[in-house]
């Protein structure tokens, strides 16, 4: 069962990334390290926000809270998987490193997504970028990303 859904979702990120055009980087030597997604409600008291940190070689699923005074709780590894590499491969293939780069930090640009917002944060080995946005289908070059790494949430079993 497990290798049916694997061989489903890389059919599907293989179609969203062989009808795209290929990602080019300025720099020949950037490499992407690691992509960071996750979902913000708002603050909460205890642990209620699950975030994905995926490389190359593994996905760590990450628990964030809050203690009810205002203050961070340490973020808390609640599993680990191993990266598929058609996974890893289809993933960094389905946007350009540097029109991500490019992007603002937040969007809307005026707004203030306090109270619910997606988040993705590329790490290369040159630069770092984190984009927080209310409706990623209104920012061009995030739709697929987002989708994919939504799809890798379910494939791993994490909510939303």
């Amino acid at each position: 069962m497990k290798k049916a859904v694997v061989f489903l979702i890389t059919i599907m990120i293989l179609t969203v990334a062989c009808n795209q055009e290929q990602p080019v980087n300025l720099n020949s030597n950037e490499k992407v390290l690691s992509i960071t997604h996750g979902r913000y409600y708002g603050e909460c008291i205890g642990y209620c926000e699950k975030y994905l940190n995926i490389s190359q070689d593994s996905v760590e699923v990450y628990y964030r809270g809050w203690d009810g005074y205002g203050n961070d709780l340490p973020d808390t590894l609640w599993a680990k998987f191993n990266t598929e590499n058609n996974i890893w491969n289809s993933l960094i293939s389905s946007f350009s490193v540097n029109d991500f780069m490019k992007l603002d930090s937040i969007y809307p640009p005026l707004g203030e997504v306090d109270q619910g917002h997606t988040y993705i944060k590329v790490i290369t080995n040159l630069r770092t970028k984190s984009v927080s946005f209310t409706e990623p289908d209104t920012i061009i070059g995030t739709q697929e990303l987002d989708k994919i790494l939504f799809d890798i949430r379910d494939f791993y079993g994490i909510s939303k």
